[in-house]
């Protein structure tokens, strides 16, 4: 029996590659066609779907990621226009709309390389979290997850998917706002809207009648685990949470009945995966902890994903992060830089890792 490019190869004019390869999401097969090949997508669609049983759906990306939600324009060429869809990942389920929402099969690695870097116990704030392939496999392991994405339909397919996975609140929180306005809020900077939220609160339970709640210091709830699976029947937990969070309408900015302790969370890690402008972001360290609560902590190692020209040297890369942070990254030794992939010709994404630095972390704040 033919393959997919053996029949596009005697079906296509002279001169008209087949497509090399293609991402698959779920039942979901993803094309980023060149021109040449534009006025024969339908015909490389079909022959994909009847070549690839496990497929229903074509689609081509029309131009390119612009918005600040980083989903880009497709056309269905073959198939179902059913564009949600689920994925596996090292044992975690990923449900997701395709045309609203950010995912790349092809960061699967990455994704599996950095979650395994954290410790069980730890805490994890990501920044911009999408549908969570950060977020969900680090609470499996046992950490303790803060999690925003501006983006509502990440936010509502990250809450979904906690769900999924079997994931409560204990263990990850789902945010939708601002990635900045976030990290802030957790770090109950000045301006932000910790304060106004700790007064809603209900007033703490007298000694011994509770687990004090969000207001504690997270630290403990980390020393444990700090992540409790939803109970109950699996399966059906599983079908009644999916759609409960199906049918429900937008999440709150913050999650209700959440406010940081004063002196702001303690947490081992910041993930900020929007390579496109995740750097211009590093403002949001500065002046943003607590030195009276941080001052003999270690500040939290930064993981921020971004884009480097061939043009640029990794020393351009970790001074162009030092300007938009405000100061100098500490010489502890813990700045790494880590290329993740090719994603274009002479372009490639590159993760640098590094512990916010005092001078910045502290910033006109009391010492």
């Amino acid at each position: 029996m033919l393959s997919a490019d053996a029949v596009l190869k005697r079906l296509l004019p002279s001169g008209v590659d087949a497509p090399s390869s293609f991402e698959t999401i779920g039942h979901i097969a993803h094309l980023n066609l060149r021109e040449e090949q534009l006025p024969f997508r339908f015909l490389i669609g079909k022959v994909l779907l009847d070549k690839n049983p496990h497929l229903r759906t074509v689609v081509n990306k029309v131009g390119s990621i612009e918005n600040e939600f980083r989903v880009f324009q497709m056309e269905v060429i073959a198939g179902e226009s059913r564009l949600e869809t689920e994925v596996t990942q090292h044992g975690a389920r990923f449900r997701l709309d395709f045309s609203q929402v950010y995912w790349n099969s092809r960061l699967e690695s990455e994704h599996l390389r950095l979650v395994s870097s954290f410790q069980y116990g730890e805490v994890l704030v990501d920044m911009m979290a999408g549908i969570g392939p950060f977020a969900i496999p680090a609470a499996q392991k046992g950490l303790t997850v803060y999690a925003n994405d501006l983006n509502p339909r990440s936010a509502h397919y990250l809450a979904l998917n906690a769900r999924l996975n079997r994931l409560g609140s204990s263990c990850l929180k789902v945010f939708n706002t601002d990635g900045r306005a976030f990290l802030r809020l957790l770090c109950d900077c000045p301006g932000s809207t910790a304060q106004e939220l700790r007064a809603k609160l209900p007033p703490p339970p007298p000694p011994g009648g509770g687990d004090g709640g969000d207001g504690g210091d997270i630290s403990a709830a980390a020393t444990n685990g700090g992540c409790t699976a939803v109970g109950g029947n699996p399966a059906k937990r599983q079908k009644t949470r999916a759609a409960e969070a199906a049918e429900a309408g937008p999440l709150p900015a913050v999650p209700d009945g959440f406010a940081p302790p004063v002196g702001g969370l303690l947490f081992h890690h910041v993930v900020m995966n929007l390579p496109a402008s995740a750097i211009e972001f590093l403002d949001a360290f500065s002046g943003a902890f607590d030195p009276a609560y941080w001052g003999c902590r270690p500040l939290p190692l930064v993981h921020c994903y971004t884009f480097k020209r061939s043009a640029e040297t990794e020393a351009d890369i970790v001074a162009k992060a030092e300007r938009y942070l405000g100061g100098p990254m500490d010489s502890d030794g813990s700045c790494s830089v880590h290329t993740v992939r090719d994603v274009a010709p002479n372009k490639l994404m590159i993760c640098l890792s590094f512990r916010v630095p005092r001078e910045v972390a502290f910033k006109g704040r009391r010492t």
